[in-house]
C-alpha cells in the first residue's frame, strides 16, 4: 500500500504513461501522459476509513473525482468534500500493480483508447492491462511528530495547611495527522502551496488537571461550590471549522453534524483512535455547563480537600510551530478526583 510520506506516479500497465492533470483550471479531466517530472503527475495517497484512500494532486491540491451517475465518463480534479466519489480503494494484484475501484460506484480506473493523452474513464473491470495500475514512489518528505507523555498526577496533601495548585502542567497526551485536504487553514487561499509546505498537520491533544474548587471543612460542615464543565459555542466554532468536526455531549467526536459534514468524517477512525477518544454516539453537541454542588464532611475531624477536572486542549500545528487557529478546550464533567487531607478522608460530594 502507498506511504503516507511519498508522491507517486501511477503507471498504468497497457500504455506505459501516466496520470496527468494538465489544466490550470479545476474540474477538467485526468489524463495519460508521458512521465515528465512535473508535479501534475505527482499523486499523495491520503488513507481514509476501512482502507480507502484520497488521490491528491501534488499540483493542484485537489482529489480525484468521479461526479457522474452514469459510467464510462471522465475521472476530474475537484476540491475535497469527503463523498464516496472521492474516495478510492486499491486491490492489490500481480505485480505490484492495483486496481483503482471508485467507492461510490464500484468501477475502475480505465484507459481504453489506443492514443496518448485522453481522459481516463471509469468502467466495470475486465482485468485488461488497461486497468492495472502501478504506484511507483518518486518523492519523499518528513511527517511530522511530537513526542508524548502520560497525564500527570492530581495533586495531593502532604499537610492539611497546603495550598495545591490551580493546574498540573500541560502535556501533550496523543497526536495524529491530519491531511490538508481536511484542515481550514486561513493561511492558505488554496491548496496548491498547502500541499507542498503542510501535506500533514499535527492534530494534538494536551491534557491537565485543573482545580475546581478547595476549602478546609470542619466536622458536619457542607460547603457549597461551582463547576463549569463541558465546552463553549466558541470552541465547537473552531473546531468545526478548522477540522470538519463537532464535540458531542458524551465527548465524542461528531462527524458528519456540521457545515463540512464529510471533511473528516472518512477520517473518523483514525481520528478518534489515535487521539484516544470514541465517535460519539448522539447528536446533541456539547455545551458549557455551570452546576452548584456541594461537599458534606461528615468525619469527626477536619478534612483539607481540593477538587480536580481533567481538561483535554486540542489544537492543530503547521509545519514550522504555528497552529492553525487558537487551542480549543473539552472539560469532561465525568472526570474528577478529589484530593484530601489526611488521605485516608472521604467525602460525600453531590
Amino acid at each position: 500500500m502507498p506511504n503516507q510520506n511519498q508522491f507517486y506516479k501511477v503507471v498504468n500497465k497497457k500504455k506505459g504513461l501516466v496520470q496527468d492533470y494538465g489544466y490550470p483550471e479545476d474540474g477538467k479531466e485526468i489524463t495519460l501522459y508521458p512521465w515528465h517530472g512535473g508535479d501534475n503527475q505527482r499523486w499523495m495517497f491520503v488513507p481514509l476509513n476501512n482502507n480507502y484512500y484520497a488521490i491528491v494532486n501534488k499540483k493542484k491540491g485537489l482529489v480525484q473525482d468521479y461526479g457522474y451517475p452514469e459510467d464510462g465518463k471522465e475521472i476530474t480534479l475537484y476540491p475535497w468534500h469527503g463523498g464516496d466519489n472521492q474516495q478510492w480503494f486499491l486491490h492489490d494484484l500481480e505485480g505490484g500493480y492495483k486496481k483503482i475501484t471508485n467507492k461510490k460506484k464500484g468501477l475502475v480506473q480505465d484507459y481504453g483508447y489506443p492514443e496518448d493523452g485522453k481522459e481516463i474513464t471509469l468502467y466495470p473491470w475486465h482485468g485488461g492491462d488497461n486497468q492495472r495500475w502501478l504506484p511507483e514512489a518518486v518523492e519523499s518528505f518528513n511527517l511530522p511528530s511530537v513526542p508524548t507523555y502520560p497525564v500527570p498526577a492530581v495533586p495531593q496533601y502532604g499537610n492539611i495547611n497546603d495550598v495545591l495548585p490551580e493546574f498540573t502542567d500541560k502535556v501533550t497526551t496523543q497526536y495524529t495527522l491530519a491531511p490538508f485536504i481536511a484542515v481550514d487553514d486561513p493561511y492558505y487561499s488554496d491548496g496548491q502551496q498547502q500541499i507542498k509546505t503542510n501535506p500533514y498537520y499535527l492534530y494534538i491533544r494536551k491534557q491537565y488537571w485543573k482545580r475546581v474548587a478547595s476549602h478546609t471543612l470542619a466536622p458536619n460542615e457542607t460547603h457549597k461550590y461551582i463547576q463549569t464543565t463541558g465546552m463553549t459555542q466558541e470552541d465547537q466554532n473552531l473546531v468545526s471549522k478548522t477540522v470538519g468536526h463537532t464535540i458531542g455531549v458524551d465527548v465524542g467526536f461528531q462527524f458528519g453534524k456540521a457545515e463540512k459534514s464529510h471533511s473528516s468524517a472518512s477520517l473518523s477512525y483514525q481520528y478518534t483512535t489515535q487521539l484516544a477518544t470514541h465517535e460519539s454516539h448522539t447528536t446533541t453537541q456539547m455545551t458549557e455547563e455551570t452546576k452548584e454542588l456541594s461537599i458534606f464532611n461528615s468525619n469527626p475531624y477536619i478534612v483539607a480537600w481540593t477538587k480536580y477536572v481533567l481538561v483535554s486542549e486540542y489544537s492543530v500545528q503547521r509545519s514550522d510551530g504555528t497552529l492553525v487557529r487558537e487551542p480549543w478546550t473539552v472539560t469532561d464533567p465525568n472526570t474528577t478526583s478529589s484530593s484530601y487531607y489526611p488521605p485516608t478522608a472521604n467525602l460525600l460530594d453531590n
